[in-house]
């Protein structure tokens, strides 16, 4: 995956797309809001250069935190 600048995200990351995607509809009842979800835990990947060693904890962590602020919203 690779963004306007040229980053891209480190292959460990990419491979915990199915993961991710699970995650996100299990933390989201509505499949569209999960879709959102997993693709706003993207762009955090790409806006903060992600180089995590556990990249499951990593993406797991970020959208859990953008669905609880969500619930607050």
């Amino acid at each position: 995956m690779q963004d306007r600048s040229g980053q891209t995200l480190p292959d460990e990351l990419l491979e915990e797309a199915g993961w991710l995607r699970a995650l996100a509809r299990a933390l989201c009842r509505d499949e569209h809001a999960a879709a959102d979800l997993e693709q706003e835990t993207w762009l955090a990947a790409l806006r903060s250069g992600a180089h995590a060693r556990d990249a499951r904890a990593w993406l797991g962590s970020v959208a859990r935190r953008l669905a609880a602020g969500r619930g607050r919203g």
